[in-house]
Formats: C-alpha cells, structure tokens, sequence
C-alpha cells in the first residue's frame, strides 16, 4: 500500500523524565507512577495492529520531535495519526493543525475539535442548543463557587485535559459525593492534586452506554451497556478492562436512540473518523450525554468488541479500513481505488 503513515502519540514515561524534578513529591509516590505508566505499556498492541495494517508505518514519540517533525515536512505522501489528544496542554490535539497548515492529510478530528472535547463543559455548552441533555454541572476552581449547588449525589472530575479515570491515585476514596462537607473535601483533594478546574457534575444513577464510532465508507455504530460490580457504580481505572465491563447491548429501542444521538453530535461538532461516545440513563429512563473522546483508548474491550462485530476479531482491519477511507475523504476518490 502506498501509503505513508505517521503514528504519533504522547509517552508518559519520557513527560516524566523531563517534568519529574518539577512535580511535588506527594505526586511522585511509587504506586502513582506506575499507575501514570500503565497507558504507554498498553499501546504496545495497538502499534502492533497498526503496523499489520500498514507495515511501513512509522511510529514514534511526539516529544522525539526530529525522529518525525523533518519527515513529514519532506513527505508530501505523509498521513498523520495522534492517537493521544493530549495528556498536558493539548500537545496530541495540536497535531492535525499543524498538518493543515503543511498542507498534509490527517486521521481524526480537526484541532479544534479535540480540544473542545477535552474541555468536557465546554462541550456540554456548545451542544445544548441542539437540545441534547446533559445532567446539571458546574465548573470551579476553589470551593466558596460551590454556592448554591445542592445537587446531590453528585460525581466530580477534572473539567480538561484529562478525565475520571486517573483521579484514584489521589487521596480521592471515590468521586461520587452524597452531601456538601463530602464534595467540598473531595475537590480540596483534587486541587491538591493540581486539577485547577474540577467539573461537578449530577450523578445519574441508572445504565451507562458508550457508544464506539468509526467512519469508514459509512458511518458504523457499535453500542454498548457498561456495567459494574456491587461495590462501584462509576466508570475507573479498575473497572474499564475488567472482562464483563461491556457488554452488547441487546435492545434495539436503546440503541436506536443513542446511535441517533451519536450521529447528531459528530455532525453538531464536525467529529471525523473515530470517536467514542458516553451516555448516562436517569431513574426515569432519560439518556444524557456525558462526554465525547475523539482519540479513545484503541486498545480498550470496547474497541475489540466493535472489531468483532465488523471486522471478524481483526483490529488490523478495523485500522487500515480508518486510515484508508480517511485519507481518500481529505484527498481523492481516485486515491481510494488506488490504495484499495
């Protein structure tokens, strides 16, 4: 395949490396770290299907700026992946504007776009006048903007960059709060983490989908039920690879609806290729919108539940069918037929 794929994302083993003597000690603890870590060594499969799908692909560090930055700059045959949106200050998100501005195609969705969905309540404003529901929420930065909020329960999370699954490491025991002296220590907790802007947000207490969607000649759906052991009822880092995690949703009423409400939100927002979709249902049965990740985590069951379903268990495919159809949508249809 002529093709030349760049697959770039963001390594926390060499951020540390730079940043570690800058961090507070507190942040620095062994079972921290390693927990921080645990996302670089989990890429290793995803590189491996990449690479069978694309065997000439290149793959490398976005902070080993001269192992790719010269050579997409002489490569006008150059396709570029950030499959990290940006773990500090959007440095993965940055990547398709820097490809527009060379004039270079790109997998995934425009700069803009990333960004907006890493500020989770930036989105959930852009999208209310399209009438899609989201549960109450806030955005603070110290605890006297909690006045006047007596939602509960409520979930808190960082409101940018980064999102509830990593907020375990910290003295956090969980980030659903019952009343107001319970959710003011929790968000003192996570300003000490360094979270500068916490979103509070309405716990839900019913079902939780995500809905898994990739572009390729059409647009493909695969939706599913999250669903969680009798101890924990929110989605975390010791939830989300346990193996019974996801499973297929099997009524189609439901599904129809959220494929319905994914459709309306990566037209609303201009998602292209890939994205993941979350939803929480009410005690009535009202589905809101959570929060939309344009560079989900591909290794994830989620996404080997959509391979099976489209693609016979092979990710590889699931890949190349990404890539090819992305590029000839940002070039030509007559590139399409060579590439196929």
């Amino acid at each position: 395949m002529d093709i030349h794929l760049y697959v770039l994302y963001e390594s926390r083993d060499e951020w540390l490396k730079a940043n570690r003597s800058k961090l507070e000690p507190e942040l620095t603890n062994t079972l921290r770290i390693d927990k921080f870590l645990e996302s670089d060594k989990d890429l290793t499969p995803v590189f491996l299907d990449i690479s069978k799908a694309i065997s000439s692909a290149k793959i490398c560090s976005i902070e080993q700026k001269k192992l790719w930055f010269d050579q997409i700059i002489k490569d006008p045959k150059a396709i570029v992946w950030n499959i990290t949106d940006g773990y500090e200050y959007f440095v993965g998100a940055n990547i398709p504007a820097f490809c527009t501005v060379l004039k270079r195609s790109f997998i995934g969705s425009k700069s803009y776009v990333q960004m907006m969905c890493q500020n989770k309540h930036h989105l959930k404003s852009a999208l209310s006048p399209y009438g899609i529901n989201t549960a109450q929420w806030r955005v603070i930065s110290e605890v006297n903007e909690l006045k006047g909020w007596d939602v509960f329960p409520c979930f808190i999370k960082p409101a940018s960059f980064d999102n509830s699954i990593g907020i375990g490491g910290s003295k956090l025991s969980s980030p659903i709060c019952n009343n107001p002296d319970e959710l003011k220590q929790n968000i003192l907790s996570l300003i000490d983490d360094g979270i500068r802007n916490v979103l509070v947000e309405q716990f839900l207490p019913g079902n939780e989908y995500t809905v898994c969607c990739i572009h390729a000649s059409d647009w493909k759906f695969e939706c599913l039920g999250v669903y969680y052991d009798d101890d924990e009822n929110f989605f975390s880092s010791t939830t989300k690879e346990k193996k019974d995690t996801y499973k297929k949703l099997e009524d189609q009423r439901i599904s129809d609806k959220l494929i319905s409400l994914s459709y309306k939100i990566i037209e609303k927002i201009g998602i292209e290729d890939y994205c993941r979709i979350d939803f929480r249902e009410d005690a009535s049965g009202n589905i809101s919108f959570l929060e939309v990740n344009t560079a989900p985590f591909l290794n994830s069951r989620s996404f080997k539940f959509f391979a099976n379903s489209h693609y016979a268990g092979s990710r590889a495919d699931l890949f190349k069918d990404i890539i090819v159809h992305s590029y000839a949508r940002k070039n030509t249809v007559e590139t399409l037929k060579h590439l196929l």
